[in-house]
């Protein structure tokens, strides 16, 4: 499994903003399935200071507040390093890549949040937090698109 963590850029004026995504090798009769992960719950606890800087969020034009939403579901570095051991340790055999990076800043109004996208036939959500033994302190979901990946053949399995 390749793991590619991007370094936390310089002078970063937030305390999240990595985001996350895994690759399945095998998933619902797919291949290669790109989950992106994201925080499906409200971050509790003080309320960070960085969503009033619009450096981090450009103050959307419309009242939906999706550029803070879509804030809010990355990690904090720390969660990040958390995850990424977690799912390193837990599928190492299911998984064949994991991406951590950091999103591009000032968060730009108009961004559907992961949370809000509608699950269909071909979209799903994974709820890593639902699943027994997860040992983790924040819930984690991933979301995927089976129609973006080519279907499990006869020399995959």
């Amino acid at each position: 499994m390749r793991v590619d963590i991007e370094p936390k850029p310089d002078q970063w004026p937030a305390e999240r903003g990595v985001v996350i995504s895994v690759t399945i090798r095998s998933f619902k009769g797919r291949r290669d399935v790109v989950a992106h992960l994201f925080r499906p719950d409200p971050v509790t606890g003080e309320p960070d200071p960085a969503l009033d800087n619009s450096a981090v969020i450009v103050p959307d034009s419309t009242e939906t507040g999706d550029g803070r939403t879509v804030y809010l579901e990355t990690f904090t570095e720390d969660e990040a390093k958390a995850l990424v051991q977690y799912l390193a340790d837990r599928y190492d055999s299911r998984l064949t890549h994991i991406r951590a990076s950091w999103i591009p800043l000032p968060v730009p109004p108009g961004l559907t949040p992961l949370s809000r996208c509608q699950c269909t036939q071909t979209v799903g959500r994974i709820q890593f937090d639902k699943i027994p033994n997860y040992s983790l302190s924040f819930s984690v979901h991933g979301l995927y698109d089976l129609a973006l990946h080519p279907p499990l053949t006869s020399h995959d399995v």
